[in-house]
């Protein structure tokens, strides 16, 4: 059984309960596709990572994902992950357990690219979506300032096979 290092901590969130709480649907998530992609470190590749293909085009993921997946409820989830959306759910709760601190999360000081890797196996049915972004946990000094403690990534992974989608914290 693998064990989950010390510096790395995970919860699994329900899958339907994740992807309302993103509350993209049609319009809104296609605009904010639209929005996110060219931003973004996003990558499609096969089960045996013998093709992957970077994309930087919001229209040009919908349309691959739409051509490559069988499901298309399928196709709306990994479009909604393949956004900044999707970080809303463990920020929020990240944000209030570190604001019990006065801790606060903040872009690194050298900004980090989300980076998503979207894996489709050979017949379209079954897909892996992992999402990263690294962020700094900062406090704030009686004078105003930031005193930067330590970087964080976070990872969210989903599977569709799975009836949840997993966050994992990890410092860096």
């Amino acid at each position: 059984m693998n064990k989950i290092p010390l510096s790395k901590s995970m919860i699994p969130i329900n899958r339907e309960d994740y992807m309302k709480d993103m509350n993209l649907y049609g319009k809104k998530l296609s605009s904010q596709v639209a929005a996110d992609t060219p931003r973004q470190q996003i990558q499609i590749c096969d089960t045996k990572k013998s093709f992957c293909i970077q994309i930087k085009h919001g229209i040009i993921l919908e349309e691959i994902l739409h051509k490559l997946i069988t499901k298309k409820n399928i196709v709306y989830e990994v479009l909604a992950l393949s956004t900044q959306t999707a970080f809303a759910a463990p920020m929020r709760a990240l944000s209030m357990y570190l604001l019990q601190k006065d801790t606060y999360l903040a872009e690194c000081e050298e900004r980090k690219t989300l980076k998503v890797l979207i894996t489709i196996d050979e017949n379209g049915k079954k897909v892996r979506v992992s999402c990263e972004k690294e962020l700094n946990m900062v406090k704030y000094n009686k004078d105003g300032g930031i005193k930067r403690l330590h970087n964080v990534q976070i990872l969210i992974e989903y599977d569709s096979d799975e009836p949840f989608v997993l966050v994992y914290l990890k410092k860096c």
